[in-house]
This record gives structure tokens, sequence and C-alpha cells, in this order.
């Protein structure tokens, strides 16, 4: 599928899963909550508020899937952006190792929590609705401790194994905007250094609203863990925040995301496939001067192979020089004075 597409996708799952969590935030900041009196863990309270979750579970699911689906979908542009700025793994590495692990963490996290918070609260709805939450208490226990009605043991085992499983979910989405904080400050750094060499690509005013979302991400990071500890003074500023993080900012920027990624693919592959054909040509010209150099090219001609051929005649032998002086007698005058020096039988 195009990177395109996935952004522009991503970009919706993302503001229709935070639509639905800011739905539900802002209901069950308006609903009447004593804060007081849920501390105290009375049964009829957790009853009530059981009911209402039920009634709001269509919601809660829908926030949680859309949103585990945005990041699968979100991480896979974000890892080619990380791909490209990073030249092929040659140019600022660090960073853009960096933006694929913030990636990969956020979606891995983020699926694996939602899958299970979903889990347990259909089972927790399941044990609201068709078990005995309400008179755990033989009839003589209660008697002995002067209660009348219902002890309501039940609603409050459940509420507490509510409390102690949502702060996985809690840490999870506060991890989430240390994610995305993670994602936008390196993806701005990485930018930064890729335009030193390249300005047709991923334009500048991106890369600041990059850096101004991360820095708002952060803010929501402490938002999340505050709210967990002073509800009603951090849910409005959660809120806020949420409004103009959410459904405004991050999904503009991972739109234009979608209409500059394509254009700095090409740009990548344009780069590096002109690299590599000029490499193979610089090749090509240094092989053929050294074959020049090592095996010279050599010529024949007829005159050549005359002069070579009488080059290779063996020289004349020349006869000895005739010796100067007398002549020697010949060898007739030697027969004859043997025959008159040597004596003869009487």
């Amino acid at each position: 599928m195009p990177s395109n597409i996935l952004c522009w996708f991503s970009a919706i799952l993302f503001m229709a899963a935070n639509s639905v969590e800011i739905a539900l935030i802002v209901k069950r900041h308006k609903d009447s909550f004593n804060r007081d009196s849920y501390t105290e863990l009375l049964p009829d309270d957790i009853e009530q508020s059981w009911n209402t979750r039920y009634d709001e579970k269509a919601l809660f699911y829908a926030s949680g899937f859309l949103n585990s689906f945005f990041w699968i979908i979100f991480c896979l542009p974000v890892m080619e952006m990380a791909w490209i700025l990073s030249r092929s793994g040659t140019q600022s590495l660090g960073l853009n190792v960096g933006i694929c692990i913030f990636a990969l963490g956020g979606a891995l996290t983020e699926w694996l929590s939602h899958l299970f918070w979903i889990g347990v609260t259909v089972a927790s709805f399941t044990l609201a609705n068709n078990f005995n939450l309400d008179d755990w208490l033989r009839s003589d226990v209660a008697a002995n401790l002067g209660l009348d009605s219902e002890d309501g043991i039940g609603w409050r085992e459940l509420e507490a194994d509510h409390i102690v499983s949502s702060g996985m979910i809690w840490i999870v989405d506060a991890f989430e905007w240390l994610c995305l904080c993670g994602i936008f400050c390196f993806a701005f750094f990485s930018v930064f250094q890729w335009r030193k060499t390249e300005q047709t690509t991923f334009g500048p005013r991106w890369n600041s609203l990059g850096l101004f979302i991360g820095l708002l991400a952060m803010v929501e990071f402490i938002a999340e863990i505050v709210r967990f500890d002073g509800f009603k003074v951090a849910t409005p500023i959660v809120i806020l925040y949420s409004a103009l993080n959410r459904l405004i900012l991050i999904p503009a920027w991972i739109i234009s995301l979608g209409f500059q990624l394509p254009k700095a693919a090409s740009k990548h592959f344009e780069t590096h496939v002109g690299y590599y054909f000029d490499s193979g040509d610089d090749l090509a010209m240094s092989e053929q001067g050294a074959q020049g150099q090592s095996s010279p090219r050599f010529t024949i001609d007829d005159d050549d192979t005359d002069k070579n051929v009488q080059g290779l005649q063996p020289p004349a032998v020349s006869s000895p020089p005739a010796p100067t002086g007398p002549a020697p007698p010949p060898a007739e005058a030697f027969a004859a004075n043997a025959m008159i020096t040597t004596p003869t039988e009487p």
C-alpha cells in the first residue's frame, strides 16, 4: 500500500479514536462525581458506576481498537521516513533508529495493553451482570456485624480489582505520549540534518510543527501522570490539550507527511541510483585504464615482419684470415726426406 494512503488512513483512525476518548472524558467529568464518596467504596455508588460503564461499553471498545490499529498503521510510514532520512543507514543513524524504536514500542505496547484491558473489562461486565455481588456474608455473621441489608462486599472487590488493573492501561496511555514526543522530536533533528543537503522535501514549517507537537506530547505525558493523582485539577488540562493536539495538530502533521513522503522517497531513490551508476562508470574507466597500461596493443605490418625476420637470420660465418710469412713445404718433401735419412740393410 502506498505510504501516502497509510498516512491518511492513520490520521483518520487517530482522529476517530481520540474523538471517542475525549467524548468519554468529557461525559465522565460532567457526571456528578464525588471523590470522597468514591474512596469509601460504597456499594451503591459502585453499582451505579458499573451500570454507567456498561452503557458506554461500545464507545470504550471502539476507542481501544481504533487506537491500536492507528499505531500499527502509523509505524509503517514513520519507519519509512526514518529510512529515507538516514539515507539508507548512512546519516543521523542514532536519531532515525530512535524514531523506529519509539514507533515500534508504541505500537506494541498500545496493541497488547488495549487487548488486555478490553478482555479484563468484558470479564468485569460479566461479573457485574450475572454474579451475586450484593450478599456474601452469612445471615448470622451479618447479624453479629449489625448489617440488616446487603453487605456489598462483591461490589467492593470488583471495584478494587478494576482500580488495580486500570493502573496498567493508565501507564501505557502515558507511555503513548512519551513515544509520540520521542518520534516528533527526533524527526525534527533528523530532518534538520537532511535539509543541509536537500531542501526540496520535508519543509521547514512542517518540521517546526513536529517539534511543537513533540513538546505538547510531553505536556500531555505529564498531565496523564498528574491526572491519576489529582483528577479535579488535571482533567480540564487534559481535555484542552487533547482537543488541540489529538484532533488538529497531529492529524495535520501526519496528512502532510503523506504528501511529502512519496516525493522524498523518489528523490532518495534517484540519488542512490545515480550514485551507483556513477560509481559503476568510474570503476569501468579505471579498469580500462589499468588494462591499457598492463597490456599494450602491438600491430604487425610487412616492414616490421621483414625487419624481424632479417633480425632473426644467423650471421654469416667468415673464413679465417690467411697466415703471413713463408708457406710450409709440401707433404712430398717430407716423404723424400724420410727415404734419404733412413739407412738400408746390408
